[in-house]
């Protein structure tokens, strides 16, 4: 099966949106991959250290604003239709998790890391993949 890469993907730039790039294309070779068996969602998600992994993302030193970036960037493929929606899996992280990445208190970006995240298509890839 051919993996589907929506327009807006390719006319992201390298150097001054890699996180929109690098998402975009990772997060639609999961689509390719979930396609038959789960309509394209990933069936138990994924973490954002795995994304990352997935990705070829290093995170960068600075975490506030890495998570921020890739905030932004996840929002920005989301408008731009190259992901459905994406949603932070409630059943599979604890509220205190969540409250100690929105309030960045303690070792945070080690909890953010560990957040389960989930993706639905855009119906473009919906209809190429018949899901």
């Amino acid at each position: 099966m051919t993996k589907v890469v929506p327009q807006q993907l390719l006319a992201y730039s390298s150097g001054r949106e890699p996180y929109h790039k690098r998402l975009g294309h990772y997060i639609s070779e999961l689509f390719r991959n979930n396609a038959r068996e789960s309509k394209g969602v990933m069936p138990h998600g994924i973490t954002m250290r795995a994304l990352f992994e997935g990705a070829q993302i290093e995170p960068e030193r600075e975490r506030r604003r890495f998570k921020g970036e890739v905030d932004k960037a996840l929002e920005r493929l989301k408008q731009d239709g190259v992901i459905g929606n994406y949603w932070y899996m409630s059943k599979k992280n604890p509220p205190e998790a969540c409250e100690i990445v929105e309030n960045r208190t303690g070792r945070w970006f080690d909890t953010y890391l560990d957040l389960f995240i989930n993706f639905s298509p855009p119906e473009s890839t919906r209809e190429h993949y018949e899901i």
